[in-house]
């Protein structure tokens, strides 16, 4: 049970716990291993109007959609099998 809060102090929540609903309030986005609008079709809505209000998007994924290329503050492509 400790793991679920490890990080609250630096996220200021249980992320794991969270909904979506958090994404419109979210000053950072972090997507690891993939692509928003290839896996998370409406889920990339949210990021999208998010990043619009001012979010960065961190994407962490070897294939980068466009949506990830577009929007995304800083991408990184991790060595096969390392993300």
């Amino acid at each position: 049970m400790a793991f679920l809060d490890i990080l609250n102090d630096a996220f200021g929540f249980t992320g794991s716990t969270y909904d979506r609903s958090c994404i419109k309030d979210a000053d950072l986005i972090i997507c690891n291993n993939t692509s928003i609008e290839s896996d998370h079709l409406i889920l990339s809505a949210e990021v999208i109007e998010a990043t619009r209000k001012g979010a960065d998007l961190i994407v962490i994924n070897s294939i980068l959609d466009t949506t990830d290329r577009l929007l995304s503050t800083l991408t990184l492509d991790p060595m096969r099998g390392r993300a």
